[in-house]
């Protein structure tokens, strides 16, 4: 075998490349074969060709092959866009018909169309249709029938590696055939003229290996050959033609001709006009002869268009009748095969995103964070799970450490179908813990509300559509409290000796200096202090960094349990556990879900009462009943002096630190 340069793989650059797919989409478009692509923009697509193989490992000579291959274009790949299929130099074309790459559904995917390089060798030019832009992961197969190029492989037989840009395929070729000899002696004689024939009936594509897809019209010779004889047949004679489905007769392409005998050269001249008569259309013709006369062969000859250039197969029927005896002939004409297929995914997707609205306002903000851990569940239309472009079955999907989730690769639907995702409350309960949905549909933007428990998605009609406004957001509870304490020393910090006052009230305000309302919307109550002077206002909504809740006393409904009593130096010592605020109280940040201020107390005391006069008793005091076991109002120490020994006190456990509730 010889190889060109020796064998070495046949190499063209990009832009020739690409002028000649420009160049072969632009010829199959003005054929009229192929659907007219953008080329605005149009760009090779390089690497497509994934895999190339041959029917056999073995050939010989002369055999034709079929060679199959694999493609796939990236994503990114567009209408217009192409690639190659370049045949190895030992490799020349069969048919240079175009033919179309198309989906299970008839959906053409991609043109292809045969292109003669400058060194005679052959690239199959596939241009992408709309299909790239509509569809994800397009790829598919094709095969295509190829001939040895004997210009290349020329006598002697052996392996070789066909290259196809990178892609080898080894092959072994049996040698040329021996030539059989002429006869040289004691020959036999040749063969007799015929003399008779039957009706006959052949086709041929008018531009050759292009097989009736180069031209418009007149794509197809049709010949008739009428039966002869020596003794021929007397009239009339009819002969009625038509054309099958997929391609129509070209009337004034019709000729009638006569020759007398078979014999290598005999002289064929127009039939005269005054011996038939002829009706013809589109559809086929009707000829009406007077006669055929003893050793007279008459043929008829016209062109045939092509109407269905998809259909591949083009046959043609003509039925002959002389002395009441008909016969007939039928022929087809068909393409060399070659095509294949290819296909895509169209998917949709839906979110994404769990969030803590420490505002409570239902609306997503810059400075709110994701909730981790959530599980989220998709359905369908009906109900049911869902199952991917890719064949398996959704499952459940979890939000990561920003609060977003996502189901991709789902099927798309048809308009006012949708999609459903709801949480799981069971599998999220760690990660949602003290948490409740906040409002739903706040304001007129959906990209930025929140649904409760289950939200559905609008219409997914188109590849790449998505729906990430299936958000979910929750508020968080936080607390303050949480003491009301008789500074008995004055000091302005609670003693370990010191105990709670029962019975004072305190309101609750927010940010704005409003009444507040629990993440469940109820309004919050004042809270009152118990036996042992705390208080706790919880279920309280998370607010953003710097906003804080405000805890008063209420003067009015405390009086009794304050009868007589001030208020403690505020914010004496470093610990602010221990210390007192006056009549109101300011929050710390409680932006996290169980976040709790339980610093907001206040101490009080009694201005006329000595600290020093306090001596240690061993039985409790007796002290008049104002809400707080133990305390006594200012009306009741007058007169004398009333001994507060710490036997004589319910005390309340003094906090070093804040103390989370649970």
């Amino acid at each position: 075998m010889t190889l060109p340069l020796s064998g070495a793989r046949r190499v063209r650059s990009r832009s020739v490349r690409l002028a000649a797919a420009l160049l072969a989409a632009a010829v199959a478009v003005l054929a009229g074969l192929v659907l007219p692509t953008s080329a605005a923009h149009a760009a090779e697509v390089p690497s497509a060709i994934t895999g190339v193989t041959l029917d056999k490992t073995s050939y010989g000579y002369n055999e034709r092959q079929k060679l199959a291959f694999t493609w796939s274009v990236p994503d990114s790949a567009s209408v217009g866009d192409t690639f190659t299929l370049a045949l190895p130099p030992e490799l020349t074309v069969v048919s240079q018909a175009p033919f179309v790459l198309r989906d299970a559904a008839g959906a053409a995917v991609a043109d292809a169309v045969w292109q003669k390089q400058a060194d005679g060798s052959y690239d199959i030019v596939f241009t992408l249709t709309g299909y790239a832009d509509t569809h994800d992961h397009v790829g598919g197969t094709g095969f295509v029938s190829t001939q040895w190029n004997h210009s290349v492989v020329t006598t002697t037989g052996g392996p070789v590696n066909l290259d196809f840009d990178g892609i080898a395929v080894p092959v072994t070729i049996d040698p040329k055939p021996a030539p059989t000899p002429p006869c040289t002696e004691n020959c036999p004689p040749p063969p007799p003229v015929a003399t008779s024939r039957s009706l006959g009936k052949s086709g041929g594509w008018a531009d050759g290996s292009f097989e009736g897809t180069r031209d418009a019209n007149d794509n197809i010779n049709w010949s008739v050959a009428l039966p002869g004889n020596t003794t021929g047949y007397a009239g009339p004679i009819d002969v009625a033609d038509a054309p099958a489905a997929g391609s129509t007769i070209d009337c004034g392409t019709v000729k009638i001709t006569t020759q007398d005998g078979l014999a290598s050269g005999a002289i064929k001249s127009a039939l005269d006009p005054s011996r038939y008569t002829l009706d013809c259309d589109a559809a086929g013709f009707d000829l009406t002869l007077d006669r055929i006369a003893a050793d007279e062969f008459v043929t008829v000859t016209y062109k045939g268009t092509i109407t269905d250039q998809d259909a591949g197969r083009f046959g043609n029927h003509v039925a002959f009748t002389a002395a009441g005896v008909t016969s007939t002939k039928d022929t087809t004409m068909v393409r060399t095969s070659q095509g294949g297929d290819g296909a895509g995914m169209q998917s949709v997707s839906v979110g994404d995103y769990v969030w803590l609205d420490t505002d409570h306002d239902g609306v997503q903000d810059g400075a709110e964070r994701g909730i981790r851990g959530v599980t989220l569940v998709l359905t369908g239309p009906d109900g049911a799970p869902v199952t991917s472009v890719s064949g398996a079955v959704v499952g459940p999907t979890t939000t990561d450490a920003s609060g977003h989730y996502s189901f991709a690769g789902l099927p798309v639907l048809a308009a006012g179908q949708h999609y459903t995702v709801t949480i799981d409350a069971s599998a999220s309960a760690q990660a949602l813990a003290g948490l409740t949905p906040t409002v739903a549909a706040a304001g007129a933007d959906r990209g930025r509300d929140s649904s409760t428990g289950s939200a559905t998605s609008i219409d997914l009609t188109t590849n790449g559509a998505s729906d990430p406004t299936l958000d979910f957001g929750f508020v968080g509870k936080v607390s303050v409290g949480d003491y009301v304490w008789f500074d008995a020393d004055k000091d302005g910090v609670q003693g370990t000796d010191e105990r709670g006052i029962a019975g004072v009230t305190l309101d609750l305000t927010g940010p704005d200096g409003e009444p507040v309302a629990t993440v469940g919307g109820t309004p919050v109550a004042p809270a009152v202090t118990d036996a042992q002077g705390h208080y706790l206002f919880e279920d309280l909504p998370t607010l953003p960094a710097g906003q804080h809740y405000t805890v008063t006393i209420d003067g009015a409904a405390s009086a009794a349990a304050l009868a007589g009593m001030v208020t403690s130096p505020e914010h004496a010592g470093a610990d602010t556990a221990a210390d007192s605020s006056t009549a109101s109280a300011e929050s710390g940040d409680l932006p996290g879900n169980g976040d709790e201020n339980l610093t907001l107390d206040f101490g009080f005391y009694l201005p006329d009462l000595p600290t020093d006069a306090l001596p240690v008793s061993s039985e409790p005091a007796q002290l008049a009943h104002t809400g707080v076991d133990g305390v006594a109002p200012a009306a009741a120490l007058a007169g004398g002096l009333i001994v507060l020994g710490m036997a004589g006190f319910a005390l309340s456990r003094r906090r070093t630190a804040p103390e989370r509730r649970h």
